[in-house]
């Protein structure tokens, strides 16, 4: 089986494109949060693991995302963090920020 994909090169086929999700969703999630005053540093992070430090109740946020079906952890007692699938699209990039935007406002509005 091997032989017979190396023959046919299916193991080096340069298929492979690289992948800017990672800082489309930094620079989205970046974009998202300027307004928002409850955040502390920028948006950090490396590859796709990414951290939002945050001023207000990180699990309060961590439940409301979880509420509208995005999953998401808190580190450190107030950093949301995510960790998306390598084959993040940019509609999901789109959804996952927007469910962070409003669990977040939603926060800042009970609070």
């Amino acid at each position: 089986m091997l032989k017979a994909c190396e023959e046919n090169s299916f193991l080096f086929q340069e298929t492979f494109e690289p992948r800017w999700d990672d800082h489309v969703l930094r620079m989205r999630l970046q974009l998202a949060c300027t307004s928002i005053t409850c955040l502390g540093l920028p948006v950090r992070g490396l590859g796709l693991m990414i951290g939002i430090e945050l001023k207000i109740d990180a699990k309060a946020v961590l439940q409301n995302c979880h509420a509208q079906g995005l999953l998401v952890n808190v580190t450190a007692g107030n950093v949301l963090r995510l960790l998306p699938s390598y084959v993040i699209n940019r509609n999901d990039i789109d959804q996952a920020v927007g469910i962070i935007e409003k669990s977040i406002h939603q926060v800042l509005g009970s609070g």
